[in-house]
């Protein structure tokens, strides 16, 4: 971890771009390396670490983000400045976040259309994005928790939500603010238009999003391959 210490150091949130995908890409893969979750969502990546990881997820996942940029939620980044061996400030992407405001998916641009829709299409048929098969079910369990909570009778009815769909910091970064300042860009977001912020975590993130002042509202509890998923439903109010 050359040039990095152990204080906090200044975080930039912006919006996230092609050029960052290969770091990020990197962070995933470190972030994710022991997720008890992996037998379910990256069986691949199990009893895989390290240099050999990278190597093997490496251009999946950078395919991944990048169809996830063409997408219509808000993506952003996180960047640290520091200090590298040379005694050089540079900024270095560590971080990334993954929005659905509360108006619902963006416009696509012409050119996000196509690269959604007709590059990525052909793309994926050589560099395959090997989606795991539970992930629908996942998705549909997590359908129901946001039902449970902004559906018909429930607490918050009707109330409008920025959705946090995905968040990742590496691990050297990760307790030093990072993963805060991008859900703090979201905090601003919601105060501005009087909306609240949901986010479903998993076991791992559950204590970041607590030190953050959300609070567990739903738990619906699911087995797969023999691995009992927690995906807490929580929510922050301004």
């Amino acid at each position: 971890m050359d040039g990095v210490t152990t204080e906090r150091p200044i975080v930039r949130v912006s919006p996230a771009t092609r050029r960052d995908v290969p770091a990020l890409a990197y962070a995933y893969l470190r972030a994710f390396e022991d997720s008890p979750q992996n037998p379910v969502f990256a069986p691949q990546y199990v009893g895989v670490f390290g240099e050999d990881l990278i190597r093997k997820g490496l251009d999946v996942e950078i395919n991944r983000l990048n169809q996830r940029l063409v997408e219509r939620n808000i993506s952003m980044k996180a960047s640290v400045v520091t200090t590298n061996e040379r005694g050089e400030t540079v900024e270095k992407v560590v971080g990334f976040a993954s929005w659905l405001p509360p108006e619902g998916p963006r416009t696509r641009t012409l050119w996000k259309w196509f690269l959604a829709n007709v590059y990525y299409r052909i793309r994926n048929y050589f560099i395959p994005l090997d989606m795991p098969e539970n992930l629908g079910p996942f998705i549909s369990m997590m359908e129901e928790q946001k039902a449970e909570v902004f559906g018909k009778g429930a607490p918050w009815e009707g109330r409008k939500y920025w959705y946090l769909f995905l968040l990742f910091v590496d691990p050297d970064w990760q307790r030093r603010g990072v993963g805060g300042a991008l859900m703090d860009w979201a905090f601003e977001k919601a105060r501005q238009s009087g909306t609240v912020v949901y986010v479903e975590s998993s076991p791992m993130g559950l204590p970041a999003y607590k030190g953050k002042g959300f609070k567990i509202v739903t738990n619906l509890p699911r087995e797969m391959c023999g691995v009992v998923l927690e995906g807490p439903g929580l929510i922050w109010e301004p």
